[in-house]
C-alpha cells in the first residue's frame, strides 16, 4: 500500500514567480480602458467587448499551462475590478435609470461572477483579496454595493431587491442560475397581508430547498457577511416590511449552511456570525424572522465566536435582555463541541490524516504491547463501505494494522495481517452508532511464553472485550537500517471504496494517540474523562484538566478498585501527581489533534503568519512550503514536543489528505473566561438580573459556563464564587430585612411565567443538576462538586425555607444521593466531609420548620446519618438533641420543673392547629431524637452503639428520662436498652454501681406505667435480648409478649432490671386504684362512646391519648393487664424464670406493689418504722380502718383486755399483736360518733367504686406470688417458710398485720384449691414435709397475732390434709407411714389452732367454731391419734362452752362431748380419771354415763352438779392447761422477739438502701439541671460563632464581588459605566523607587457611599448576636458535653475511679469536691460578660479564621505597615508554617483582640 501525501487540489501561493499570462492582462487593461462618461456608454462597450465573459472563461480554464487564477492576481486583476464596480455604482448613483435597474444588477452579477472565478478553491488569491487590495476588498466591495442600494431606495421594486441579493447568493454559491432564488420563491409565495407565521415559513423553507439540492459547498464565504450587512442597511432605513425575502433570506442561509459542517466552518471564519449578531435582538423584525436567525445564528455559534468583540456584545447585551440572555444559554450549550477533524468520503472518496514514518521501531521490541486511543464520532455510516479508523504498515505490509468498522455489523475489526489463517478478529460486545462521540482503546498484548497474544477493547473507559489476534510483525529495515512505519487516520487514497465520491461515510476525529506499549485501566479511563476536548500529551497534572463529573467519577472509581492504595494507583498519581510518572512521553508515537493543525488561514486556529516568525529558519521554510506552497494542510505530531522539531522532522508533521474539515471552535465557556475571567461575568450578570425569569436565565449562564470547563471551574473556586452566588441568590429569593430598600432593589420581580416559588424550584433543579443530581435516572446520581454542594445547597438556607415544594426537592436530594443512588457510600463520604448532618443540625436551631415539612427533613436526616460515624458527631447529635429539649427561655433563668412543661412535654402527640404551624425547639429535639435511636438500633449493626457507649456517656441517657415527653423517654430507654444489652456484664456492672443506672430508671419511669412501647424494652433488658432484634410491629396483647420473648428461654440476665419493672407496677396499680375512687367520689359515670371503639394500641405506641395519665383509661388497664398475664405465664412456661423468682427479691418486689393498694396508704420509709417506739410502728391502740379491695372494709382494733365477760379460770394464751379484726357494725356499736362519721366516709367511698376489672388487677397480682408460694410448697424440695415478715414493705403494724393476713388467707386457699385438684400429691414426702413445715409457720403467726382471722382457714386446710391421709387406700402407703412426723406436726398445728380459737372466741363466735369442730370429728379423733394431752385439753375448754349462757353453744357443746365420750371412751376415762377425790370420782363417772341421755338431761345435769363439775374441770384439770398455756406463751414471746430482730436487721438495710438511693437521686437531680444549663451555653456559643462565621463569610464575598463588579465596570470593562473617572498614581514601587503606572482612584467613590458618623469607626459591619439569657455554671464539676471535657475545663466530681468512657464527668484533678459543693445547696450562676453588647463580636475568632487551615499561632505582634505614604496599624502573627500581616486589629495588654479604634490610647504606637 503507498501512501504518497499527492495533492488533491491546486492552491498556489501569493508570491508564485510565474509571469502573468498576456491574454488575461490585455482584458483587463481594455477593461480598465472602457467608456465612463456614462452608464449607457459604459453599458454598450462592455457588452460589445464581451471582456467579462473572456476573463471567467479564462479563469476557468484550469488546463492552461498557468494558473490563470495566479495570472489574474499578478495582472492587478482584483484591484481592476474592485474600481470598476465602484465606477459602475458611482456612474449610476449620479444619474440612475429607473427603467433599467435589472440591467444594472446583472451587469454588476458579472463583474462579481469574476470575481467569483477568481476566488473560488484559491486559498491564495483569498487571502490577498482580503488583505493585499487597498482598504480590503471586501471592505471596498461592501463599500460599493451599499452605495448602490442607497441608490435604489429612492425608487425601489422588490424584485429588483431579489435580484439583487439573488446575484449575492449566487456569487456565494458559485452557481449563476441561483440569481433568481429570491425573485422565484416571492412568486411561489407571496406574502401575507399582516403578518409571517410559522406555516409560512414552512412553505418558503421547502421551496427553497428546491433550489439548493444540487448545492454542495460555499465557493466564496466572503460574499456571505456581505448580504448581511447590506440587508441591515437596508432594513435600518426602509423598516419593517412584509415581503417574502424578509424570511427567504436567513432561510437560505440557514439551509445552505446546514448542508454540511465545511460550510458552516466557512462561513464561520468569513465572519457571518459578527454580521448577522445586530438582527438577533433588534426591533425592526418580527417574532418568525428573529426566530430564523437565531436559528441560524446557532448553526453558526457550533463553532463558537469568530472573535472576542462578539462575545462581548452578547454578554453585555444579556445583561440588559432577557431575550439576549436567554440565547445566550443556548448559545453556550451548542458551541461546547469539541475540536474534531472529520473525515467526509463523499467528496474524494478518501480523507485522512498520513504520517509517513512513526519515530520509533513500531511495534516496539522492548515494550510489552502497543495501545491505540482515539476519539471518535460516526455522523453518517455508509452501508456499502467499511470504515476505516487507523492503519499503520511498511512499504512491504510486513508489518500490518489496520482498524475499522465492518459495513453491516458496525462491529470493530483489528486486522493485523494481509494474508495468514487468522489475519482479523472483530468485536461482538459493541456496536457503534451514529451522532455518538466514542473513546475506542485498543490495547494490544504480546504473546507470552504460556500465552497468546490478546487484544482488549475500551469503550467509553470501560473494558467490554478481549479476544485473542496475531501481533503485527517487526518490518524489514531500510536502506538507513531502520524500520519505517507510515500511519494514517482516516481513509487514505489507497483504500479508498470508490474514487468517484458515492460513498456516503462521514466520520470526525477528535484527538488520537498510539502508544509503544500497554496501558492499563487506570491510565485509559482517565484518558476518557479528559474528554475529546483534550489535546495534550497527558505529562502534567491531568486532575486540572477534568471536569467537576469526570473527577468525581475517577474518584469513585479510585476509591472502588484500589480500594486501600488510593493513593499510589497510577489513577491518582496521573490525577493528583503528574501523568509523567506513570506515562513517559517518550512512549508517544502517533498524537493528532485539531488544534495542532496548520493550514493557509489565518484566521482560523492558529494564525501561521505569526506562528511563522518563531521558528527557525528552516523550520520556517518548511511550514511555508506546507502551507502557502502546497496542497494540503499539516498537523503537528504531538509526539514531537516542539513545534519547531516537528516542522524539520520526517515523523513530526502529517499532511491532511482529501480536505478534512478541521473545526476548532471557540466555545462561549472559554470566551467568558477571556473576557473576564468567568465568575465575574456571570455572577454580575445575576447580580443585574431583575425579574424571576431573568434571574433562571442568569444562573443557567453562570453554571453552563462553570458546568464543563475546568478553567472556570478553577476560577469560581480561587475567587468566592460559589458563594457569592449563594448570596445573591438569597438576596433574590429572601432579601435580607436588615435594608427596606436594599430589599426592594434586590429582590426578584415575580412575571406572568414564574413566580419567586417557581423561580426557587428552577434554581435548585439547575443547581442540583450541576452538582451531579440525574432527573431522568436519579439513581445514577453523583455528588461531584462537593465545595459547591456545600456552599450552595448545605450552607444556603433560602431552600429550607421557601416554598414545599422546593423544601421537598431539597430533602429528597439528600435521600437519592445518601440513599437511592447507586454511588450511595462515596455520596455520603463526601457529604460526611461536608458535616452535612451537623449544618442541617444547626440550621434546625435557628430556622423555622414547618410542621409539614419535618417529614422530608427527617427523611433526609434519616438518609445523613450514615455519615455520624464519628465520635464528634454522635456527640454533636447527643448534645444537640439536649439543647433541643431542655431550650429555656432567653432570659437565661434555671430550667423550670417537668411539670411546667407537661403541655409541651407531649411531643408529636400534641394536636396541632395546622400543617403550616411551626415545630417548636422541643418538638424538633424529639424528631432528631427519633432517627438517633433508629441509627443506634439499627438492626444487624452494633458498630454504632459500641462507638456511641465510648462517646457519649450513659448518664445522657439518664438524663433524658427526667423529661416529660413519652416520645423522649421511650426512645431514650430503646437506646439504653440496646447499650446494656449489647455491651454485656462488665458495662451493665459499672453503670449499676458507679452511675446507679437502675435506681434512676426506676425512679424515672415508673410514672410512665402506661406506655406500651416502653415494656419491650424493660424486658429486653432483663432478658438480655437485643430490641434491635425485636419485631415491635405488633399489637400489645399477651400472645405478642409471649412470640416476641419466646426466642429465649425466659433467662433473667439482669434482675437489677426488675427493681425498675416493680416500681412501674406499683405506679400503675395506685394510679388505677386512685382514679376509680376519683370518679366514684366525683360521681364520674361512663360516657357513652362517640365514635368507634378505640384503637388497639402495639408495642411501638409511644405516645398513647392522654400520655400524661390525667385519667385512666380502659387501654391503660389493658395495658396494665397485659405486663401482669406476661408475668404469670413467664413463671407458669419458665422454669428458670421460677428459680429466679424464688432466689430473688421478686416476692418482695411484688409485695411491694400489692402493699399500697391493699392497705390503702403509701409504704413509709424504712428509718421511720426502725425509730418507732417499742420496735413497732403503730396507731397507738385507735382504730385504723383499711380499705382492701374487699367492698366493706375491716377495722384492726385493739383488743380491750377489760372488756372480756368471763370469769377467770386459769391462764389465757396471747398473741404477740394485741390486734383483732371486727366488722363494721361492731364497730359502728362501740365506737364514738365521731369515729363513726369518719368510718362511713371511708366505707361511703369503698362502697361506690364498684371494680371488677380493678379488683381483677389485683387478683393477679396477688395470684403471681401465691402461684409462687404454692411451687415453693408443691414442687420444691426445701420450704424454708415464706418469711413474709422480712418480705413486707416498711409501714404501720397495722397495716402489716392486715397485709400478711390477707396474703397468708388467700395463698392458704389457693393451696387448698392446689391440693384438691390433685390430692396424689400428698404422697409425695417431700410435699407432705413442706406442707407441715408451712402449716407449722401458720401455727405460730396465728399464735403470735400475725394472721388474724386465720384459725379457720388453717384448721379446713389441716383437716383436709389429714381427712386424705386417713383414707384406707392412702394411709398405708410407704410414702406416707414415712411421714409419719410431719403428719404429726399437722395434727399439733390443728389442735394448738382449735385450742387457741376456743380460748379466745366470744359467744357468737363460739357456736361456728363448735360445729366446725364437730365437721372435723373424724380427724380429732382419728384412731391414729395417740397422745390425749390435747384432747384433755380440748375437753376442758369444751367444758366452758357446757357452762355459757347460750342454750345453742351448749347444745352443740354437749353434742361434741357425746361424741368425744362415744369416740374415744377410754381416753375420756383416762382424762376424767385424773379426779383427785372421791366424790369427784364419782362424778367423772356419772359424767361418762350421761353420754347415754339426751342433751336436755345432760345439760340439767350439768348445771345440778355445776359447783362440783367447776372444781373438776377447773381446779385438778386446769393444771394441764395452765401448763400448756405457760409453754405456748414463752414459745411466742421468744418467736416474736427473734421475728422482730430479724425485721429490724431488714429494716437496717433496707434505711442504707434507701438514703443511698436518696442520695444518688439527689445528686442526680442536682447535677442533671446543670449540666444541661452549660449543655444549653455550650451550644448557643457553637450557634452564635457560626452566625458570625457566616457574617465574615459574607462581608468578605459582598467585597471580593464588589472587586469584581469594579473591574468589569472600568473603562475597558465589559459592563463599563460612562462616569467621571479620576485616577492616581500606582503605590507599587518599580525600579529607583519610581511608581509608573497609573490606576483608576476608587476611593472618592467609596467615600460618598459610606454613611456620614462622628470620627473613625470601623469599615466592618457591626455583628448582632443574641447573647442574652446565657447562664453558665461556675462549678467547674459540671461536664459541658456528654462526651467528657478536657483537663483544662472540667474537675470530676465523682470519685476518681469513676471510669470517663462511661461518665460524663472523667477523672481529673479535683479543686473542689462534690460533696462540699453539694453541702453548701448553692450554685453561683454567672452571667454572660457579653450579654450587654448587642454588636458583639468575637475578634479572636474572626482573626483566627483568617489563618490558614492547620496553621499554628506561635507569636503576635503588633505593627504599623507604611502602605506608599500612609501608616496603617495592625497585628504581625507568625504561624507556625506562614506569616500573617491583617490590617486594623490591635491586641491589648490582655490579650484581647480589638479593633485599631478600640484601642486604649496609651498602648499604641505614639507615631
Amino acid at each position: 500500500m503507498s501512501l504518497d501525501p499527492s495533492r488533491t487540489r491546486a492552491v498556489s501561493s501569493t508570491s508564485t514567480n510565474s509571469p502573468p499570462e498576456d491574454e488575461i492582462t490585455t482584458t483587463l487593461i481594455a477593461l480598465k480602458n472602457l467608456n465612463l462618461s456614462t452608464w449607457q456608454a459604459y453599458r454598450d462597450d462592455l457588452a460589445q467587448a464581451g471582456l467579462l465573459q473572456q476573463l471567467r472563461f479564462k479563469l476557468k480554464d484550469l488546463e492552461a499551462p498557468a494558473n490563470p487564477r495566479d495570472s489574474f492576481r499578478k495582472a492587478q486583476g482584483f484591484q481592476i475590478i474592485t474600481s470598476s464596480i465602484h465606477r459602475l455604482v458611482e456612474i449610476w448613483s449620479r444619474a440612475p435609470v429607473p427603467s433599467e435597474v435589472k440591467e444594472m444588477i446583472q451587469t454588476l452579477a458579472q463583474f462579481l461572477l469574476v470575481l467569483e472565478a477568481a476566488l473560488i478553491h484559491h486559498a491564495g488569491n483569498n487571502r490577498y483579496f482580503r488583505t493585499r487590495v487597498e482598504g480590503g476588498g471586501w471592505i471596498q466591495l461592501k463599500s460599493s454595493l451599499s452605495t448602490l442600494l442607497a441608490a435604489l431606495m429612492d425608487n425601489l421594486d422588490m424584485s429588483v431587491l431579489e435580484l439583487f441579493y439573488g446575484v449575492l447568493f449566487a456569487v456565494a454559491v458559485g452557481d449563476e442560475a441561483l440569481s433568481s432564488i429570491y425573485t422565484n420563491t416571492a412568486k411561489a409565495c407571496p406574502p401575507p397581508l399582516r403578518s409571517w407565521d410559522l406555516k409560512s415559513a414552512a412553505t418558503i423553507e421547502a421551496q427553497v430547498d428546491k433550489y439548493l439540492k444540487d448545492v454542495a459547498e460555499i465557493a466564496v464565504p466572503d460574499v456571505l457577511p456581505v448580504i448581511i450587512e447590506t440587508w441591515i442597511q437596508y432594513i435600518q432605513k426602509t423598516g419593517k416590511s412584509i415581503e417574502t425575502i424578509n424570511l427567504a433570506l436567513p432561510i437560505s442561509l440557514k439551509a445552505l449552511l446546514g448542508l454540511s459542517r465545511q460550510n458552516i466552518v466557512e462561513a464561520h471564519t468569513s465572519g457571518l456570525l459578527s454580521a448577522v449578531i445586530p438582527l438577533l435582538f433588534d426591533g425592526q423584525h418580527t417574532l418568525v424572522e428573529k426566530s430564523l436567525y437565531r436559528e441560524l445564528a446557532l448553526l453558526l455559534f457550533q463553532q463558537g465566536v469568530t472573535n472576542l468583540d462578539d462575545a462581548h456584545h452578547f454578554f453585555s447585551k444579556a445583561a440588559t435582555s432577557s431575550a439576549a440572555a436567554t440565547f445566550l444559554l443556548e448559545a453556550i450549550r451548542v458551541s461546547r463541541h469539541p475540536a474534531s477533524i472529520q473525515f467526509d468520503l463523499s467528496r474524494y472518496g478518501s480523507a485522512s490524516v498520513e504520517l509517513p514514518t512513526l519515530r520509533k521501531v513500531f511495534p516496539s521490541t522492548q515494550a510489552d504491547g502497543y495501545t491505540l486511543s482515539l476519539w471518535a464520532r460516526f455522523d453518517n455510516l455508509d452501508p456499502e463501505a467499511h470504515t476505516t479508523l487507523f492503519g499503520a504498515c511498511d512499504k512491504s505490509q510486513t508489518c500490518f494494522i489496520l482498524a475499522y468498522l465492518e459495513k453491516d455489523s458496525h462491529h470493530l475489526i483489528l486486522q493485523t495481517a494481509t494474508k495468514g489463517s487468522r489475519p482479523s478478529v472483530r468485536f461482538k460486545s459493541v456496536k457503534f452508532e451514529a451522532d455518538k462521540w466514542y473513546h475506542i482503546c485498543i490495547v494490544h498484548k504480546k504473546p507470552k511464553a504460556i500465552s497468546s497474544s490478546k487484544a482488549l477493547l475500551f469503550v467509553d473507559g470501560l473494558f467490554v472485550e478481549q479476544v485473542k489476534a496475531n501481533f503485527p510483525m517487526i518490518p524489514p529495515t531500510d536502506r538507513n537500517g531502520t524500520p519505517r512505519v507510515q500511519a494514517f487516520f482516516g481513509t487514505p487514497q489507497d483504500l479508498a471504496p470508490t474514487t468517484d465520491g458515492t460513498c456516503m461515510t462521514l466520520w470526525s476525529l477528535a484527538s488520537a494517540v498510539l502508544f509503544e506499549n500497554t496501558l492499563n485501566e487506570d491510565l485509559i479511563a482517565v484518558m476518557y474523562h479528559l474528554g475529546p476536548g483534550y489535546h495534550g500529551n497527558m505529562q502534567d497534572c491531568l486532575g486540572s484538566f477534568q471536569t467537576y463529573a469526570a473527577s468525581a467519577t475517577l474518584n469513585f472509581r479510585n476509591e472502588t478498585l484500589n480500594a486501600g492504595n488510593e493513593s499510589s494507583s497510577h489513577l491518582s498519581i496521573a490525577t493528583r501527581q503528574k501523568a509523567s510518572n506513570v506515562l513517559s512521553e517518550s512512549t508517544i508515537l502517533f498524537n493528532i489533534s485539531p488544534a495542532a493543525v496548520l493550514d493557509n488561514d489565518d484566521r482560523n486556529n492558529i494564525d501561521e503568519s505569526q506562528l511563522i516568525r518563531s521558528l527557525s529558519k528552516t523550520a520556517a521554510k518548511n511550514l511555508f512550503s506546507y502551507t502557502r506552497s502546497g496542497a494540503n494542510a499539516i498537523a503537528i505530531n504531538g509526539a514531537v514536543p516542539a513545534i519547531n522539531d516537528a516542522l524539520v522532522q520526517s515523523n513530526g508533521v502529517a499532511m491532511l489528505m482529501g480536505e478534512p474539515v478541521v473545526t476548532v471552535p471557540q466555545s462561549l465557556d472559554d470566551v467568558s473566561w477571556r473576557l473576564g475571567g468567568c465568575a465575574a461575568i456571570g455572577l454580575s450578570l445575576v447580580s443585574k438580573a431583575r425579574t424571576t425569569e431573568e434571574v433562571a436565565t442568569a444562573v443557567g449562564i453562570l453554571l453552563e459556563t462553570v458546568k464543563d470547563s475546568w478553567r472556570n471551574s478553577e476560577v469560581m473556586e480561587r475567587n468566592s464564587g460559589y458563594g457569592i452566588l449563594s448570596s445573591l441568590i438569597r438576596e433574590k429569593l429572601l432579601a435580607p430585612s436588615s435594608s427596606p430598600e436594599q430589599n426592594k432593589a434586590a429582590l426578584a420581580i415575580a412575571t406572568a411565567n414564574l413566580d419567586r416559588s417557581g423561580l426557587a424550584l428552577r434554581l435548585l433543579k439547575s443547581t442540583l443538576a450541576f452538582l451531579g443530581f440525574d432527573n431522568e435516572d436519579p439513581s445514577r446520581s453523583m455528588i461531584n462538586n462537593p465545595m459547591a454542594y456545600k456552599i450552595l445547597l448545605i450552607d444556603n438556607s433560602v431552600w429550607r425555607l421557601h416554598h414545599f415544594e422546593t423544601q421537598e426537592l431539597y430533602f429528597k436530594q439528600f435521600v437519592v444521593f445518601g440513599a437511592e443512588s447507586v454511588h450511595a457510600k462515596f455520596n455520603l463520604k463526601r457529604l460526611g466531609r461536608m458535616r452535612a448532618l451537623r449544618r442541617l443540625l444547626e440550621a434546625l436551631k435557628s430556622e423555622n420548620v414547618v410542621r409539614s415539612t419535618m417529614p422530608a427533613y427527617s427523611t433526609a436526616l434519616t438518609a445523613l446519618l450514615a455519615t455520624a460515624t464519628s465520635a464528634e458527631m454522635l456527640r454533636s447529635m447527643a448534645l444537640f438533641i439536649t439543647y433541643s429539649v431542655h431550650k429555656r427561655s432567653a432570659t437565661g433563668r434555671l430550667r423550670k420543673s417537668a411539670r411546667s412543661r407537661a403541655s409541651s412535654g407531649t411531643g408529636s402527640s400534641t394536636p396541632t392547629n395546622g400543617e403550616t404551624t411551626n415545630l417548636s425547639q422541643f418538638e424538633i429535639g424529639v424528631e432528631v431524637l427519633r432517627l438517633y435511636s433508629d441509627m443506634l438500633c439499627k438492626k444487624g449493626d452494633l458498630s454504632m452503639i459500641r462507638k456511641f457507649a465510648k462517646t457519649v456517656t450513659n448518664k445522657w441517657l439518664l438524663y433524658l428520662l427526667s423529661e416529660t415527653s413519652p416520645e423522649v423517654i421511650v426512645l431514650s430507654m430503646r437506646i439504653l436498652a440496646r447499650l446494656l444489652v449489647v455491651h454485656g456484664d462488665t458495662y451493665v456492672k459499672k453503670f449499676k454501681d458507679k452511675s446507679g443506672g437502675f435506681i434512676i430508671i426506676a425512679h424515672r419511669l415508673k410514672r410512665w406505667w402506661h406506655l406500651p412501647a416502653l415494656w419491650p424494652a424493660c424486658f429486653a433488658i432483663l432478658f438480655d435480648l437485643d430490641i434491635a432484634e425485636l419485631d415491635l410491629d405488633r399489637s400489645f396483647d399477651l400472645f405478642s409478649f409471649v412470640d416476641l420473648f419466646n426466642s429465649k428461654e425466659y433467662g433473667i440476665t439482669y434482675p437489677e432490671m426488675f427493681e425498675v419493672i416493680t416500681g412501674m407496677l406499683q405506679s400503675g396499680l395506685k394510679a388505677i386504684v386512685s382514679s376509680k375512687q376519683q370518679q366514684a367520689g366525683l360521681h364520674v359515670h361512663a360516657v357513652p362512646p362517640t365514635s368507634n371503639v378505640p384503637e388497639r394500641m402495639s408495642m411501638s405506641t409511644m405516645a398513647p391519648a392522654n400520655p400524661l395519665l390525667t385519667l385512666v383509661t380502659s387501654q391503660n388497664v389493658a395495658t396494665f393487664d397485659t405486663i401482669i398475664r406476661f408475668l404469670s405465664d413467664l413463671q407458669t412456661r419458665s422454669a428458670k424464670f421460677r428459680e429466679f423468682a424464688s432466689s430473688s427479691s421478686y416476692v418482695q418486689d411484688l409485695l411491694s406493689v400489692l402493699f399500697p393498694v391493699v392497705v390503702g396508704s403509701d409504704v413509709v420509709e424504712a428509718t421511720v418504722e426502725l425509730n418507732a417506739r417499742d420496735s413497732t410502728l403503730s396507731f397507738e391502740g385507735t382504730d385504723v380502718v383499711v380499705q382492701p379491695l374487699s367492698a366493706r372494709p375491716p377495722i384492726i382494733r385493739a383488743v380491750d383486755k377489760h372488756s372480756a365477760d368471763k370469769p377467770h379460770r386459769g391462764k389465757t394464751l396471747r398473741r404477740g399483736s394485741s390486734f383483732v379484726l371486727v366488722s363494721r357494725d361492731l364497730a359502728r356499736s362501740e365506737n364514738s360518733s365521731g369515729a363513726v362519721a369518719a368510718e362511713d366516709q371511708a366505707a361511703q367511698s369503698t362502697q361506690t367504686a364498684e371494680n371488677n376489672i380493678k379488683h381483677g388487677i389485683v387478683q393477679s397480682v396477688l395470684e403471681l406470688v401465691i402461684s409462687l408460694f404454692v411451687d415453693q410448697i408443691l414442687a420444691r424440695k426445701d420450704f424454708g417458710g415464706l418469711g413474709l415478715f422480712l418480705k413486707t414493705p416498711p409501714g404501720f403494724i397495722e397495716h402489716q398485720t392486715f397485709f400478711e393476713s390477707w396474703i397468708l388467707r388467700n395463698t392458704i386457699s389457693q393451696l387448698s384449691n392446689a391440693i384438691a385438684l390433685d390430692q396424689t400429691v400428698l404422697c409425695d414426702p417431700k410435699v407432705l414435709t413442706n406442707l407441715a413445715r408451712f402449716l407449722g409457720h401458720l401455727g405460730n403467726a396465728i399464735f403470735e397475732g400475725w394472721f388474724i382471722g386465720g384459725a379457720e382457714s388453717v384448721v379446713d386446710a389441716a383437716s383436709t390434709i389429714l381427712e386424705y391421709l386417713q383414707r384406707p387406700d392412702v394411709s398405708p402407703l410407704k410414702s406416707v407411714r414415712l411421714c409419719a412426723q410431719p403428719i404429726s406436726v399437722i395434727r399439733d398445728v390443728v389442735f394448738r389452732v382449735e385450742l387457741l380459737s376456743l380460748s379466745h372466741l366470744d359467744v357468737a363466735e363460739t357456736l361456728a367454731f363448735l360445729k366446725k369442730l364437730s365437721y372435723w370429728q373424724n380427724v380429732l379423733l382419728s384412731s391414729q391419734e395417740a397422745q390425749s394431752g390435747y384432747l384433755q385439753l380440748l375437753c376442758y375448754l369444751l367444758y366452758g362452752s357446757l357452762i355459757s349462757d347460750d342454750d345453742t353453744v351448749r347444745t352443740a357443746a354437749a353434742d361434741l362431748w357425746r361424741t368425744i365420750l362415744v369416740q374415744k371412751p377410754a381416753e375420756t376415762a383416762a382424762i376424767l380419771g385424773k379426779a383427785s377425790t372421791a366424790d369427784q370420782k364419782q362424778l367423772a363417772s356419772s359424767f361418762e354415763k350421761l353420754v347415754e341421755l339426751d342433751n336436755e338431761t345432760f345439760l340439767v345435769w350439768i348445771d345440778r352438779h355445776r359447783g362440783e363439775l367447776d372444781d373438776l374441770f377447773f381446779g385438778t384439770l386446769s393444771k394441764a392447761w395452765d401448763a400448756f398455756v405457760n409453754e405456748e406463751n414463752e414459745k411466742t414471746d421468744e418467736s416474736s422477739r427473734a421475728r422482730i430482730s430479724r425485721r429490724r436487721e431488714k429494716l437496717k438495710g433496707w434505711a442504707r438502701n434507701e438514703a443511698e438511693r436518696e442520695e444518688l437521686l439527689r445528686r442526680h437531680d442536682v447535677t442533671f439541671e446543670h449540666w444541661t444549663a452549660n449543655i444549653y451555653s455550650s451550644e448557643t456559643l457553637k450557634h452564635q460563632r457560626l452566625v458570625q462565621d457566616q457574617s465574615d463569610d459574607l462581608v468578605f464575598t459582598n467585597a471580593t464581588f464588589a472587586r469584581m463588579q469594579r473591574e468589569l465596570a472600568r473603562s475597558t470593562g465589559l459592563f463599563t459605566e460612562g462616569k467621571p473617572r479620576r485616577w492616581r498614581v500606582d503605590q507599587t514601587e518599580g525600579r529607583n523607587r519610581m511608581r509608573m503606572r497609573l490606576v483608576e482612584d476608587f476611593t472618592s467613590t467609596d467615600d460618598t457611599q459610606q454613611p456620614k458618623r462622628k470620627g473613625s469607626g470601623s469599615d466592618t459591619p457591626a455583628l448582632r448576636l443574641h447573647t442574652h439569657g446565657l447562664r453558665k455554671s461556675t462549678a467547674e464539676t459540671i461536664g459541658v458535653t456528654p462526651g467528657g471535657a478536657e483537663l483544662s475545663q472540667v474537675s470530676s466530681p465523682l470519685p476518681n475511679d469513676t471510669e470517663s468512657a462511661s461518665e460524663p464527668f472523667p477523672p481529673v484533678e479535683r479543686s473542689q469536691t462534690l460533696e462540699n459543693m453539694e453541702a453548701e445547696e448553692t450554685f453561683e450562676l454567672v452571667e454572660d460578660p457579653n450579654a450587654g453588647q448587642e454588636d458583639f463580636e468575637d475578634r479572636n475568632r474572626k482573626v483566627m479564621r483568617s489563618l490558614h487551615r492547620g496553621d499554628q499561632v506561635k507569636h503576635v505582634s503588633n505593627i504599623s505597615r507604611v502602605a506608599g505614604l500612609e501608616a496603617v496599624e495592625g497585628l504581625l502573627i507568625l504561624g507556625k508554617d506562614y506569616i500573617y500581616l491583617i490590617d486594623n486589629f490591635f491586641q491589648r495588654a490582655d490579650g484581647e483582640i480589638v479593633h485599631v479604634w478600640q484601642a486604649p490610647e496609651e498602648e499604641r504606637d505614639p507615631y
